[in-house]
């Protein structure tokens, strides 16, 4: 009887259970589909939980009911503790990486040093500069091309003309001379009427001198031959001298570019070269510490019998 009131007390003190409906979820709220992270499963359900090594899980009651409480221990140096996922360093020997080498055959027994020997950056550099020779020789190609149809040394071009008409001659000086005149009425200044005695200076930019000099220059280029365009001469001169100067640059670029692809080249025969000796090199040294550790072991068992 005294332990039915005692149970019958208990229960009325205790709050009331919560309604079934505030602990059940729809399908899209569920803690199925939330989680902490994608690769929650990998680490128990739970990727905030502390790794076992550092954790703690202690049992704590209060009103009738137990709750399980993880507990975070301290890292003590003495204890030796190691949290690999926290601390990614943990298993990295620092001594083996920065420590020198002693013996040259050490690079082959050292990850650090043999992934240098074993990188393929000296051979995809060497690729790279050969990719860079070709693009450059093609270009360089299409300039000595033009260069010579320029100078007249293809066959296929002999008839090659760049001379103009004398209908597109005069065409071109009838431009001007509206250029000419065009800019003479924009830059055209009021003439002043303060002094009468005035009258026979010339402005700068006159429309008289300028129709002076606009016709002198016709006269000028009428005198002379009529079959001869100086004017087109002179372009063709200066895209000759533009177009040799830039086989010169590429030519120089592209001789460049092949000593370097050399000493790459060079570079990358050897390293092969000094891999294969050190490993030959690593594996006597192998052969002979395993030969002596043979010999001390004999050695020591017929000494001791």
């Amino acid at each position: 009887m005294n332990m039915e009131a005692h149970s019958s007390n208990y229960n009325s003190s205790q709050p009331p259970p919560p309604a079934a409906a505030k602990w059940i979820q729809d399908n899209e709220d569920s803690d199925t589909d939330q989680k902490w992270a994608p690769s929650d499963s990998q680490f128990g359900g739970n990727k905030l939980r502390a790794p076992k090594t550092l954790a703690e899980e202690t049992e704590f009651t209060k009103g009738g009911k137990k709750r399980t409480i993880v507990k975070r221990k301290k890292r003590r140096l003495e204890d030796g503790i190691s949290d690999e996922e926290e601390d990614p360093y943990t298993l990295i020997n620092i001594e083996d990486i920065l420590s020198p080498i002693e013996l040259p055959t050490d690079i082959v027994r050292r990850p650090a040093l043999r992934r240098i020997l074993l990188s393929t950056q000296i051979d995809a550099l060497a690729r790279t500069s050969m990719e860079f020779i070709e693009g450059e020789k093609n270009f360089n190609k299409i300039l000595c091309r033009l260069s010579a149809i320029m100078h007249h040394d293809d066959p296929r071009y002999l008839d090659l003309t760049f001379d103009r008409t004398l209908e597109q001659r005069k065409k071109y000086k009838q431009d001007v001379e509206a250029a000419s005149q065009a800019a003479a009425t924009l830059s055209q200044a009021p003439a002043s009427s303060e002094d009468d005695d005035d009258d026979d200076v010339v402005e700068a930019l006159d429309p008289k001198v300028l129709d002076a000099e606009v016709v002198a220059t016709i006269k000028e280029i009428e005198n002379q031959d009529e079959h001869v365009d100086t004017e087109v001469q002179e372009v063709v001169k200066r895209v000759k001298e533009l177009l040799l100067e830039n086989i010169n640059y590429s030519n120089e670029y592209i001789s460049r570019l092949q000593g370097a692809r050399n000493k790459l080249c060079k570079a990358s025969m050897q390293k092969e070269t000094l891999w294969k000796e050190l490993k030959a090199n690593a594996k006597e040294e192998d052969l002979r510490n395993k030969a002596s550790f043979v010999n001390t072991t004999t050695n020591s068992s017929s000494s001791f019998h």
